[in-house]
């Protein structure tokens, strides 16, 4: 009898384990072969996130992407100096072109204002304005006082008119004069205009002087020059 009990006692608690056991498979998400995913308990998790923030936090660092980096660098600086040298070029082409081919006119270029005749004369560098080879040609007896005078009035004018592609500018126009004014190598009366004409807008710029050629004394004085545009 104990020995029937016994072996009925055994046999329950091996049911009561195998329920047990099915109840808690029952609970838990099964483990698919064909399946990618992986359960990770938490500490692998942590430990992988913790090595992803590190190797974000120190990307910078690997040798491969500082390679790059100054890679980068160098080509931003080689392309950041192409551009300083094409914007210096740019400006170098910008400047007014000046004849190096003839030495430094030794006459003096005067000129005097029609608004404000009280300061007189006051003296032009004829470098900036490119006349120099026109003097130094004048001087040596190569051009005629008119053909500089032509070369004086449309240097000013342009000095002064404001550029636009809608301007119709004119050649320069001379006025030999006979005025009696000493030793003199011609005085025009010297005038250059231009017109704006374009839809509702009508303007006209107008620059004039009388310029006086003085070759013995080397002197041309501009006189009375005037600059204006009304419209």
């Amino acid at each position: 009898m104990s020995n029937s009990r016994s072996v009925f006692d055994r046999l329950f608690s091996h049911e009561t384990a195998a329920s047990t056991l099915r109840k808690n498979s029952k609970n838990k998400s099964p483990i698919s072969i064909h399946s990618n995913k992986i359960p990770q308990s938490n500490t692998i998790s942590k430990f992988a996130s913790k090595q992803q923030g590190y190797g974000a936090r120190n990307a910078d660092n690997h040798p491969i992407a500082k390679k790059k980096k100054d890679l980068q660098l160098s080509k931003s600086q080689n392309s950041s100096s192409k551009s300083n040298e094409s914007i210096e070029k740019d400006m170098i082409n910008m400047k007014p072109k000046v004849s190096q081919s003839y030495p430094t006119s030794g006459i003096k270029l005067l000129i005097s204002s029609k608004y404000n005749p009280e300061y007189g004369y006051s003296q032009l560098n004829p470098h900036g304005l490119g006349l120099n080879s026109f003097l130094y040609q004048y001087e040596e007896g190569n051009l005629s006082s008119s053909f500089v005078a032509k070369e004086i009035t449309d240097a000013l004018f342009y000095r002064d008119h404001m550029a636009g592609k809608r301007w119709d500018i004119d050649p320069s126009y001379l006025e030999e004069t006979k005025e009696d004014n000493g030793d003199n190598d011609g005085i025009f009366v010297a005038t250059k205009e231009a017109t704006w004409d374009h839809k509702d807008i009508y303007a006209v710029s107008t620059a004039k002087a009388t310029i006086y050629f003085f070759r013995k004394e080397g002197v041309i004085k501009i006189d009375k020059y005037s600059f204006y545009t009304a419209g």
